[in-house]
């Protein structure tokens, strides 16, 4: 996580994730944080997800 933190390859524009098409449970959950389905599908089962981050900046909270 530290890694992460760090943004050694710069500050992310988008995540993206696969999940498997009769996963119906699994595509309502992405798509309530923002992932829009790209209509990209692998292996004939694996559908390819995007979510644009957000360009507001928040810092985290310390602990």
């Amino acid at each position: 996580m530290l890694d992460i933190k760090k943004m050694p390859n710069g500050e992310a524009k988008y995540v993206a994730l696969f999940y498997r098409t009769n996963n119906v449970k699994a595509k309502t959950l992405y798509a309530s944080f923002g992932f829009v389905d790209t209509g990209i599908i692998q292996d004939n089962n694996s559908m390819f997800a995007i979510k644009k981050i957000d360009e507001t900046k928040t810092e985290p909270e310390e602990d």
